[in-house]
């Protein structure tokens, strides 16, 4: 069985003199700071693709300020996901449908 990414550096952290704690406070803020980042990317992309224009018509600037808003809760979601951790659980995806 493979080991993950984030073992094998919890792993190292503690071999190289931190604590169960520091390590684990290193890790946390390591994911925080990488889910901000990645978070401001999207937004500042989606900034320059999705913000409709002087020349752009009217149905595709309703559709370019949907996709905007859409993208911007989907950096905001990955900010926050991100920034919880281990304590973030996705919602069950499950089969709704009668087998019946």
């Amino acid at each position: 069985m493979a080991v993950n990414t984030y073992t094998l550096i919890h792993q190292a952290l503690l071999r190289s003199g931190k604590t169960p704690r520091e390590a684990t406070g290193l890790l946390a803020r390591l994911r925080s700071e990488t889910g901000a980042e990645l978070a401001a990317a999207l937004r500042a992309h989606n900034t320059e693709q999705n913000l409709p224009s002087a020349d752009t018509s009217h149905a595709n600037s309703r559709r370019r300020k949907a996709r905007y808003g859409a993208t911007k809760l989907a950096a905001d979601w990955i900010e926050l996901a991100a920034a919880s951790g281990r304590r973030f659980t996705a919602p069950h995806q499950r089969e709704n449908r009668s087998t019946s």
